[in-house]
């Protein structure tokens, strides 16, 4: 939806640039440099975890409001030199893919308000017994449940791509695949979390006629 296509054709337009060994710096750079070509106002960094395997990654992003910028942070063993098999590409790509458009919502969003404002969360207080974490009230911002609602949408279209993605919808709580809706329920085990939940399902309803992922 947000790009999707001009960014899933970026990626496809470098894949085999990043197939086999290479290191974390030329990974980024690579990918920098094709998402300026396609004037994409995207920028790529990477950071290492000792606690990561060599075969081991995974993609984060995040909006700076100040600058109009979205970044995706690829995170990398400290083993200096990652290796990408072509078996794995689809899901490579879609984990990039999907850490892009994510952020453009972002960007979208701050489009619509004035100084950088953001969102406050929902009041939990009202809504769960004990104490709220900051994990909490993170997730309950209606920034974040559009954007991750966009998430499971794309998700639930790349895992179960033969489904009718509204019988996916309708039976989520027994997709295990469906990692973004699982962070949430997660984060929320042991609380009342139906008014979120509610949200969060309604908006990837909205969501799933528009989101677009192409595997090569």
């Amino acid at each position: 939806m947000f790009l999707g296509f001009a960014i899933d054709g970026a990626l496809s337009n470098i894949k085999y640039s990043l197939l086999g060994v290479n290191t974390f710096r030329r990974i980024t750079a690579v990918l920098n440099c094709e998402f300026k070509k396609q004037n994409l106002p995207i920028t790529f960094k990477y950071e290492t975890f000792k606690n990561y395997d060599v075969f081991d990654y995974s993609v984060g992003g995040i909006y700076d409001s100040n600058n109009d910028r979205c970044y995706i942070v690829l995170h990398f063993s400290t083993n200096k030199r990652f290796y990408l098999e072509e078996r794995e590409w689809d899901k490579f790509k879609f984990h990039i893919s999907q850490a892009c458009q994510h952020e453009l919502i972002h960007k979208y969003q701050n489009q619509f308000r004035e100084n950088n404002f953001e969102y406050e969360p929902i009041d939990l207080r009202s809504l769960q017994q004990g104490s709220i974490d900051d994990e909490q009230n993170y997730l309950s911002c209606l920034d974040e449940i559009d954007a991750y609602a966009h998430d499971i949408a794309m998700e639930i279209k790349f895992h179960y791509p033969y489904f009718n993605p509204y019988f996916v919808l309708s039976s989520i709580s027994k997709r295990r695949k469906l990692d973004s809706y699982n962070y949430y329920r997660n984060t929320f085990k042991h609380e009342d979390w139906s008014y979120i939940r509610k949200l969060l399902l309604k908006k990837t309803y909205k969501w799933l006629p528009y989101v677009t992922y192409s595997k090569d």
